[in-house]
């Protein structure tokens, strides 16, 4: 992240690249140390939604435009009552909740949805604690009790990420004999779920995934579950079309793909559109939108979605993502050491 000063107004340039979660970390400690900012990126940053934070902003008085890929924000953030949905990113509840100790009154937090992604906001408290700042969760309330507080430094080691090392447990399922070292067994981060998702997967037979708390782990099980005997079913999948990676953006990831509407009453009835995607080695990919009202371009992925694997004879090798062949699996691999 680069950081100029506006020679304007003084006010901060926040170059935020392409990090989604920097942006919304950063938003309200700008408005808390220095009314503000002026927020850059590339990509598709400011396409991401930042929409829980302008209802917040329109409640407060605090003023922001989004024009031309940059965002400003003026104003200033206080202490009182903070309402806004769960369900789009618990990175908006993390902003909030590392700016708010910095304000001299106590501040309550308070998700208007059942909040996902909740093992992220856990792992900010922890973070927090260990800083000296104290964040307590109220059942009740379905929200964070924020208390004035003030940061100490402090040291301590950064796990390894097991977002990325999700991706290397992908290619143990296509056959390699990758050994994954230095991760942490008792993690907070809601991506070590791998392990238990990597083993359901290693099984044949009907499979079901919830994504709710790690959306972000869809990639690389779509290619586990790709190369499996069985249909896997990844649920509670939603929020993806809200992330980076959406769509069919995915797709080139798992060797060619066909997806096509699913037209099950039990999954139209859920309120959202299903997609079937089948793993058809040697096809082209092709993508069909969803019928009738509401349709969905191809940058969207929906809830839930069916990746399903027709059976391949054992004697055969497998296709990789790269095009060469993979030998035929005779059992499946313990998960690397963590």
């Amino acid at each position: 992240m680069g950081v100029l000063r506006s020679s304007s107004d003084r006010q901060a340039v926040l170059d935020c690249g392409e990090s989604g979660s920097t942006l919304r970390f950063l938003i309200p400690i700008a408005l808390t140390v220095d009314q503000g900012g002026v927020f850059t990126g590339r990509g598709r940053l400011m396409e991401r939604p930042q929409q829980p934070y302008f209802d917040l902003f329109d409640r407060r008085g605090i003023s922001y435009a989004l024009e031309d890929g940059t965002l400003t924000v003026r104003g200033s953030l206080s202490p009182g009552e903070y309402r806004l949905r769960g369900d789009v990113s618990s990175q908006f509840f993390t902003g909030l909740l590392m700016a708010l100790p910095l304000l001299e009154g106590p501040s309550v937090v308070i998700s208007t949805t059942k909040l996902e992604s909740a093992s992220y906001t856990s792992m900010t408290m922890g973070v927090l604690a260990r800083c000296g700042v104290h964040v307590r969760w109220s059942p009740a309330l379905n929200g964070f009790g924020v208390e004035p507080g003030i940061y100490s430094p402090f040291e301590e080691t950064v796990e390894a990420d097991w977002s990325q090392a999700a991706f290397w447990s992908a290619a143990l399922s296509l056959g390699s004999n990758l050994r994954l070292r230095g991760l942490k067994g008792q993690s907070a981060q809601g991506d070590a779920a791998v392990v238990g998702h990597y083993k359901k997967l290693a099984l044949t037979g009907e499979v079901k995934i919830n994504l709710s708390d790690c959306p972000d782990l869809l990639p690389p099980l779509a290619v586990m579950a790709a190369v499996r005997r069985g249909t896997t079913h990844f649920t509670h999948a939603a929020r993806l079309r809200l992330k980076e990676v959406a769509g069919a953006a995915l797709c080139p990831m798992v060797w060619p793909l066909t997806v096509t509407p699913l037209r099950e009453k039990s999954l139209r009835n859920c309120g959202e559109n299903a997609f079937s995607l089948r793993a058809n080695a040697g096809e082209a990919l092709e993508s069909t939108e969803a019928p009738g009202p509401g349709r969905l371009d191809s940058t969207i992925w929906l809830s839930p979605v069916v990746i399903d694997s027709r059976p391949r004879e054992e004697s055969k090798a497998r296709p990789s993502c790269s095009g060469r062949p993979v030998p035929p699996r005779t059992k499946s691999r313990a998960f690397p050491d963590a």
